[in-house]
Order: C-alpha cells, then structure tokens, then sequence
C-alpha cells in the first residue's frame, strides 16, 4: 500500500450467517500486532489448511502442520517456512459494512516495523541498504477468492518514464 512508511493491507472477512469476527483478526485487533508470510508454492497446501473453519482455541499451526518461529519486535509468531515475513503494528482498521450495515469485513492497515528474508532469496549482488527479494526464488501466491489461487506466471520489468 505504501512504503513510507511501509504499509501492508489485508482484508479479513467474517465468518458464517452471524457475520463473526475471525479469530485473526480478532487477534490483530485485541494485540495490536500481526506477523504477514508470504505464501510461496512449497507451502500453499499447508497454508491453505489454516483457513478452516476451525474453533478458537484451536491452534492452526499445530492442525496444518506449520511450524513458528519467533518475531523480533511483536508478539505474534511467524511461519517458518516462510521466505519472507513482516512484523507489523496495527495501524488502522477500516471496517466494511454490506447496505443494510451489518459488518463484512475488516481491511486492516498494518505498519510494517521489521521483516524477515530467509537466505537466498535476495537478489545476488543487491544493494544491501536497499535489499531486493528475488520474485522468481520466492515464488509467491496470492488468493484471488474462493479457492482460487494464482502463481506469479511470467514478469516483465518496463523501466518508469524519465519526464
């Protein structure tokens, strides 16, 4: 969303008839922090699985076979086999009402305050003040809605226009 400061957007839709606020974002709300992963292929099977339905007390780590690792600064836990993960801070939280005002969503803005590249996945030889993660190594997905998932598919780099 922004880079100064870094920002990241997500939007959690709630749950069933009763529209109920998901566990996570009941989480990021109550604590005010949030670990983001990134989804790459080796792990959209697994990462997948969280999304269940499942009761509050449930540890979907633990039922999808994930593994944590610790943050830096926040409290929340990270995934390991994550590439690339963010620490953030909420931010601000827009929620989203349907016509009739009954709550849908929550797009939660979150400031980024530390992130996480496991080795390898920068690009080789990148400015350090400047890291770059390398898209291709990372293979990144992204949910388009539903159950439909997309890869990264072919890149192109078109140089901004000098004006």
């Amino acid at each position: 969303m922004a880079h100064d400061p870094p920002i990241l957007s997500v939007g959690i839709c709630r749950n069933g008839p009763n529209r109920a606020m998901k566990d996570s974002a009941k989480n990021v709300m109550d604590t005010g922090e949030a670990a983001i992963n990134i989804i790459s292929q080796w792990y959209l099977d697994a990462a997948n699985h969280t999304c269940g339905n499942f009761d509050a007390g449930v540890d979907e780590f633990t039922e999808s076979g994930l593994s944590k690792l610790p943050c830096e600064i926040v409290k929340a836990p990270r995934v390991a086999q994550a590439a690339v993960s963010y620490e953030c801070k909420l931010w601000k939280c827009v929620p989203v009402e349907n016509d009739g005002g009954s709550p849908t969503t929550e797009i939660m803005l979150l400031r980024v305050v530390n992130v996480h590249v496991r080795e390898g996945f920068l690009v080789e030889g990148c400015d350090m003040d400047r890291p770059e993660v390398d898209t291709m190594k990372l293979n990144p997905i992204g949910r388009l809605g539903g159950n439909t998932y997309v890869g990264l598919g072919d890149t192109v780099d078109i140089p901004r226009p000098r004006v």
